[in-house]
């Protein structure tokens, strides 16, 4: 399957919106600065290698994961979201849809 993104940049800010809830957070955990990483995010500027780096380990992938065409398989080491994962995975459908619900209520 090919990964439907067109650049590098919309790539970053697909996964880093998986894994944080601001480009602020982004930036302070990938310890690359947030002017810098928003210039890459907009496509204003590409990254150097050194924040490329920086940005891949931070997502939990390699460079060439990101830059692959095919979406980069996500590695959970959380131990917590690893239970929440396989306790969704025990409920019955209705029940999952129950739980995605409320928790789409959460992030509102």
């Amino acid at each position: 399957m090919a990964y439907p993104y067109e650049d590098i940049s919309n790539k970053i800010a697909h996964l880093a919106k998986l894994h944080f809830k601001s480009i602020h957070d982004f930036a302070k955990q990938s310890n690359v600065p947030y002017t810098t990483l928003t210039s890459i995010l907009h496509r204003n500027s590409a990254p150097s290698l050194k924040n490329l780096y920086k940005i891949c380990i931070c997502l939990n992938i390699s460079i060439s994961d990101l830059l692959e065409e095919t979406e980069p398989e996500i590695v959970i080491t959380d131990t917590q979201t690893k239970q929440l994962i396989k306790i969704y995975n025990s409920l019955p459908e209705n029940k999952k849809d129950k739980l995605f619900a409320y928790l789409q209520g959460l992030c509102d």
